[in-house]
């Protein structure tokens, strides 16, 4: 229900954001779409994006982006990770689609962030 542009959220609805984002840390780094999402929660899709972004700040898909890349930001230090290992295992296709990423998310390519922690 909304009244005068803020949302809110009834216990059920509550329950259901809460269990999508269980969902997503089960299927980390495994990127679920929206509707899939809205389907294995039983709750229409606008109200669980709205949800989404009251509980967490984000949209769907920036969260699950920004928890892959905070995962490889601490696989990172390990030299014996390659980049294509670290870029495989959190959910990128290969290291140049990683790289980009990792660079708008955090302004630093991987290799960069890499050295300055092991400065």
């Amino acid at each position: 229900m909304q009244i005068s542009g803020v949302i809110h959220f009834n216990a059920d609805e509550m329950k259901r954001i809460e269990r999508a984002l269980e969902y997503l840390h089960k299927k980390y780094p495994h990127q679920v779409s929206p509707e899939d999402l809205s389907e294995e929660v039983e709750l229409d899709l606008r109200t669980l994006q709205a949800g989404f972004r009251e509980k967490t700040g984000l949209t769907i898909h920036n969260y699950q982006f920004k928890k892959r890349i905070e995962k490889a930001m601490t696989e990172l230090p390990n030299i014996e990770l390659s980049l294509k290992i670290i870029a495989h295992r959190n959910g990128f296709k290969n290291t140049s689609q990683f790289g980009k990423a990792f660079k708008k998310f955090t302004g630093q390519t991987p290799m960069q962030y890499r050295r300055q922690l092991l400065a």
